[in-house]
């Protein structure tokens, strides 16, 4: 029997005048859900495919190396050149230099590379983002990231090197792929052709450097032909030298999109957990309310899957609208986030519409909603006509009357809201999965907010090596004058040298930690086992773990130019910056490597960090021809913070937001069916006196217990679970232990407040009582 379709549009239209409301509630939660889930998508498909494109529209050099011009030679050109894979090639004169700047309010210290503008170029082209023609001695065009730093075009542009200030004019913005962010350790700086003469005139020749950038026939080779470059320089240079390439660009550029990303989703995720539990609960109170009516269908001829059919018809339907209409809007609440994250990773994201991420959306939503619907609407096939007819067994209630009124003491309210709250498991059910989904998604936002706004040792931690109060650029480690004065001061909690190098292991160039003593640092970045203490021992980052499979204790190589040595290992250790793809050696398993090697950086941990500037230039005027250059890391460390903050804020204000949301709309669902189904028990009372104020009292006490159930085990959950939950979100930046901070009375303001809310929420649409009227229930 095929199904009267214009009778059974009649059918659907019935039933969603009846429950409008709730159809309508239903629709806006699987909208918030697809939009989360979309822009989550989005972000993670989108973005960095983005990057790609602009990388390829710019012709960005696949592998950049940078070496001073005092160690340039051709000989290094041609060998560059002849390296297989290579599609083309080209060498640029540049200026290299130690310095700082300023960002957001802080000193900044950081290498600047300068190019000459004018340069006719092939290779790693510029994108304008924005210009200005300005009569200036020093114009200069510089990142698009600095721009959301606080810079506009005319202001000065002020970098410090070696107590010379260098100052020029910003004309304009623009897209750099390599040097456009901190996240490389340089920042590109863009002169025109006189400006760039005039600067390099003014300097020492020891900072003239060279560019030798170049193209592949496979971009995902990057990183291994950089790792052939480097091992061709190694143990070769003099001075500085690096060597950029796509992958880890690539990397370093979007990881904080990747979070984000992951963090909707996840959201995402939980609020189609949701939307299933509530298509369920409403299934089943359909079937419970139209019983009669289904007997009649059944009693017509209409078949089980027919009646089911029209049961779940409405819940598919506004699942594939609330979807589609859901992913469409998504793109309204990207330009917000696209502020974000162009000031991390200093390029335009142009968004475009991203039809496989709007698919998976779409299909994956209505797909659970219709798989869950049918689960749930499925016993309707097994149900009889007479049994139906005669309402089902909800005439004969076996259950259990708790607290009955004729022998219990208390409250009248209170007792009626306690009776309530046991007669109605399944709501009860719903509505705790929800709190306790919510009280954890509140305490995340919070979470996340407090420990990179508030108090971020422990994000800095989780992202930085190492984070001393100043660090200063030595010319000789080993005259001890310098760091005995820092030693014998009072303010001082710690002093060390803590260097890096690049060394060799599996024929991959990566970065290693190198320090005499690590305990004596403020923390350790080891997630396993321990830092080296001796000259054979070495810590790997996770990324070299996993790769290779080691285990504590195995034994690895290590190369350095023409020299390999075994290490015993000791830790798995992390490190955002190189993705966990570095070592930690002690100053003596170096020297096993490299028995050249120089301890130039020292870092020192202060008591009292409140005039680090002071302190610099305290020690500047006591050894000015000992210290080269400093970094003031608290200013730096508070201007590069400020990125994350504006990242975190925009994220925790958007989860608030649908939190309060969704806890509106559950209630809304849960207290209309609930007024509803005790319609005439709530007109019996109001004909026995009770006033309507009592009755939305009454009702609103009944969720309370609930609420308060589901407030305290998502905050106790989330209070044991949040530091791994929040690793598992950065595992893709290398993050693989955490300490963030949980306050305790947060999580007691966050339960308070949303039980609050939850009351006068309750409270607020329980109005609808005031309209039922016991005459006209008899009347009925």
């Amino acid at each position: 029997m095929v199904i009267n379709m214009n009778k059974f549009r009649i059918i659907t239209a019935a039933k969603f005048r009846k429950n409008k409301g709730q159809y309508i509630t239903f629709a806006i939660i699987l909208f918030i859900a697809a939009a989360m889930l979309n822009l989550g998508l989005v972000i993670q498909m989108n973005f960095k495919q983005s990057f790609t494109d602009k990388w390829i529209e710019y012709n960005t050099a696949d592998v950049t190396t940078i070496m001073m011009e005092q160690d340039y030679s051709e000989d290094y050109y041609n060998k560059i050149k002849n390296i297989k894979g290579i599609d083309s090639i080209e060498k640029r004169d540049c200026i290299l230099m130690e310095g700082s700047y300023r960002l957001n309010g802080s000193e900044f210290s950081m290498p600047n590379v300068f190019y000459n503008f004018d340069d006719t170029i092939n290779i790693s082209k510029l994108g304008i983002i924005e210009q200005k023609d300005i009569t200036s001695d020093m114009p200069a065009y510089v990142s698009y990231y600095l721009k959301h730093s606080g810079y506009k075009i005319g202001d000065a542009y002020v970098f410090n090197s070696n107590n010379t200030e260098y100052r020029f004019t910003i004309v304009g913005f623009v897209e750099d792929m390599i040097f456009g962010t901190q996240s490389l350790y340089k920042l590109g700086i863009y002169l025109p052709n006189e400006s760039f003469k005039q600067l390099k005139d003014s300097i020492d020749s020891s900072n003239y450097a060279v560019s030798i950038g170049t193209t592949l026939t496979d971009r995902s080779q990057s990183k291994e032909v950089a790792s052939r470059i480097t091992d061709m320089l190694t143990g070769k240079m003099t001075a500085t030298y690096s060597c950029s390439y796509f992958d880890y660009c690539k990397q370093v550029r979007t990881m904080t999109a990747s979070v984000g990303g992951m963090i909707f989703i996840a959201f995402s995720c939980i609020i189609v957990i949701v939307s299933i539990l509530i298509s369920q609960f409403r299934i089943n109170n359909d079937i419970e309310e139209e019983m009669q009516n289904m007997g009649v269908m059944k009693a017509l001829g209409y078949k089980g899957n027919q009646i089911i059919f029209s049961t779940i018809f409405a819940y598919v339907v506004i699942a594939g609208l609330a979807s589609m209409i859901g992913v469409g809007l998504s793109y309204v609440a990207l330009p917000v986030l696209q502020q974000g994250f162009d000031a991390q990773t200093g390029f335009e994201w142009i968004q475009s519409f991203d039809f496989i991420a709007a698919l998976i959306t779409v299909v994956i939503i209505t797909f659970l909603i219709i798989l869950a619907s049918y689960l749930t609407a499925r016993k309707i096939r097994k149900l009889q006509a007479i049994v139906a007819l005669r309402g089902g067994v909800k005439t004969h209630n076996f259950r259990r009357n708790y607290f009955p009124m004729d022998h219990s003491r208390g409250n009248v309210n209170y007792l009626l809201a306690i009776k309530d709250l046991f007669a109605n498991g399944k709501k009860n059910f719903l509505l705790l999965v929800v709190i306790m989904a919510t009280a954890f998604t509140a305490i995340f936002a919070g979470t996340m907010y407090y420990n990179i706004a508030i108090k971020p040792q422990a994000f800095i931690e989780a992202i930085c090596e190492t984070v001393p109060s100043v660090s200063f650029f030595v010319a000789d480690s080993e005259d001890t004058s310098l760091f005995d004065e820092i030693s014998k001061d009072k303010n001082v909690k710690s002093v060390l040298y803590y260097d890096s190098a690049k060394v060799i292991i599996n024929q991959e160039e990566i970065r290693a930690f190198i320090t005499d003593d690590y305990s004596k640092m403020d923390y350790s970045i080891c997630y396993e086992g321990r830092e080296p203490a001796h000259n054979n021992e070495i810590a790997i980052g996770n990324f070299i773990a996993d790769s290779g499979k080691y285990k504590i204790g195995d034994s690895i190589s290590v190369g350095y130019g023409s020299n390999k040595e075994d290490f015993i290992i000791t830790g798995f250790m992390q490190s955002v910056n190189e993705q966990g793809n570095c070592i930690e050696l002690t100053t003596d398993g170096i020297m096993r490597l490299n028995d050249q090697f120089k301890k130039t950086e020292l870092n020192v941990y202060l008591n009292d960090e409140s005039d680090t500037e002071g302190y610099i230039k305290d020690m500047q005027s006591k050894y000015p021809n000992q210290i080269l250059s400093f970094v003031d890391v608290v200013e730096t460390t508070e201007g590069a913070m400020q990125v994350f903050v504006n990242i975190a804020s925009i994220m925790a204000i958007i989860i608030i937001i649908i939190t309060i949301l969704l806890i509106a709309l559950i209630l809304f669902i849960l207290i209309k069916t609930v007024i509803h189904n005790n319609k005439m028990n709530l007109g019996i009372l109001k004909a026995v006196g009770y006033t309507t104020r009592q009755l939305r009292l009454q009702t609103s006490w009944s969720l309370m217990p609930v609420v308060g159930i589901g407030v305290i085990i998502g905050a106790i959950l989330s209070y044991i679970t949040m530091n791994n939950v929040i690793v598992i979100l950065f595992r893709v930046l290398g993050v693989m232990k955490l300490g963030f901070l949980i306050p305790i009375p947060m999580v007691i303001i966050t339960a308070i407040v949303m039980m609050v809310i939850s009351f006068l929420i309750a409270f607020g649409l329980c109005g609808r009582i005031r309209k039922i009227s016991a005459y006209e229930l008899i009347s009925e």
